[in-house]
């Protein structure tokens, strides 16, 4: 029997299998090699982009905040643009909080105006400023002239500045720059400030006046007036409507028993007394010339509180209720009014029966506006300069006010006392540069 036996090339021979496996092993560490390379690699750039997008994030952070910090800086601008309180202002770094003793407010001193209508002329170069603290609190300082005096330059807290500057081609617009800055110890804006990040911020403010119309007689009433005692009405114009009286109904001047008295239409009950009443006009100049009874629109124009408003004043009552710088009197507490006045604020709004007393309210360059939806009595002797506008009027004596400027009444007017209310278009006049600065549609930009 024959036995097989494999050729000698083919026997499996013990030094080429450890060979081969050697080979097998080395091919397999060099596979191993590249992939970890290319792992590390991968790794490498992975953690190079999560390092890029943490930079990214970091700045788009702060660059946002600072943004946000320049937007409260226009903000804040606006509202102290609106504010018609007197603040502290001085070079040694004030904190711009309401001031009755000082003399200007923050849009009298760092946007004067001259002229009717207003015509802006802000300081260049000057610049207010405020830090925030964590939790919101304001640091702020209003320099007279120059840069912002920074209150706590130790601190890294966001920080902003603001300039006014001319706007070109509309005397009644400003351009508003708020520059708001991050972890900065100077002051915001300024020349070699090193801080985190900084964002610029402008917008074009312009003046919406209050009232867009003043009325053209001493007096303009939607009911009756019955005009007794010895009040006199006058007026100081010589180029304006002829007319000192404007009512809806009937209008009574002086006893209906006595010779120089005048009487059109219906009027409320009652006897006329405490004296003759006087209107300025020339000697032989007929009564019915300055008296204008009867005015029918007048009469349906007010029936509502509203509609009255706009058709003379081109606003409803309630925008000019809750129009910036609108002080609104608690109540009829004469006080709150008086002391506002002083405060600053030349426009208020009145909800309740009031009773102005001797109160001094107005100066002839510098008019109030007087607005109340109840009735206003008179039993002092007031002295008034600007408009007063109300739903009844009840001066009985022994009241003698003294009132340069108008008097409009939504319903009647009925005087008793004494007093004087003349037609001054001079006092009016500065009354069209009330209002707020609201900005102008496609002005705001965060680029210089």
């Amino acid at each position: 029997m024959t036995t097989y036996r494999p050729p000698p090339s083919a026997a499996l021979h013990p030094r080429r299998l450890v060979d081969v496996t050697r080979q097998r092993g080395a091919a397999a560490l060099a596979v191993a090699m590249v992939l970890l390379f290319l792992m590390t690699l991968i790794i490498f750039f992975v953690n190079r982009g999560l390092l890029f997008e943490q930079k990214t994030s970091a700045n788009q952070y702060r660059s946002t905040r600072a943004f946000e910090v320049a937007e409260a800086g226009i903000e804040w601008a606006t509202a102290m643009l609106n504010d018609p309180r007197r603040i502290e202002a001085g070079a040694g770094g004030s904190s711009c909080a309401p001031a009755a003793s000082e003399p200007r407010s923050f849009r009298a001193l760092y946007a004067p105006s001259t002229g009717t209508p207003a015509d802006f002329t802000p300081l260049p170069g000057t610049r207010a400023g405020c830090r925030i603290s964590a939790s919101g609190v304001l640091s702020c300082a209003c320099p007279p002239v120059g840069t912002w005096p920074d209150p706590n330059p130790s601190t890294t807290d966001p920080s902003f500045t603001v300039e006014l500057t001319d706007e070109p081609g509309d005397p009644q617009a400003i351009r508003l720059t708020a520059f708001g800055c991050i972890n900065q110890t100077q002051a915001c804006g300024s020349a070699g400030g090193q801080g985190d990040a900084t964002a610029t911020v402008s917008v074009v403010l312009k003046l919406r006046p209050l009232l867009r119309a003043v009325p053209a007689t001493a007096l303009t009433a939607g009911g009756a007036t019955k005009v007794c005692g010895s009040l006199g009405v006058a007026s100081s114009a010589t180029t304006t409507h002829p007319y000192l009286i404007n009512a809806g109904q009937g209008i009574q001047v002086g006893d209906a028993g006595s010779p120089t008295a005048y009487l059109v239409g219906a009027v409320p009950a009652g006897t006329c007394s405490g004296g003759t009443p006087a209107l300025g006009i020339p000697p032989g100049t007929p009564v019915d010339v300055v008296l204008a009874p009867n005015d029918a629109g007048l009469a349906a124009s007010a029936v509502q509180l509203d509609t009255w408003f706009r058709r003379l004043f081109g606003m409803p009552a309630s925008e000019f209720q809750t129009a910036a710088g609108t002080f609104v009197v608690s109540g009829a507490n004469l006080g709150d009014l008086t002391t506002a006045y002083a405060n600053g604020f030349r426009r208020f709004w009145i909800g309740q029966d009031i009773d102005l007393g001797g109160a001094t309210l107005g100066a002839p360059a510098d008019p109030v506006v007087l607005v109340s939806t109840a009735s206003v009595a008179i039993t002092g002797n007031p002295i008034l300069h600007g408009l007063f506008i109300s739903n009844g009027a009840d001066w009985n004596a022994p009241g003698a006010v003294n009132l340069r400027g108008a008097v409009v009444v939504r319903g009647d007017f009925l005087n008793n006392g004494g007093g004087q209310l003349t037609y001054d278009p001079a006092a009016l006049e500065p009354l069209r540069n009330m209002g707020s600065f609201v900005r102008v549609p496609g002005s705001w930009r965060d680029f210089q």
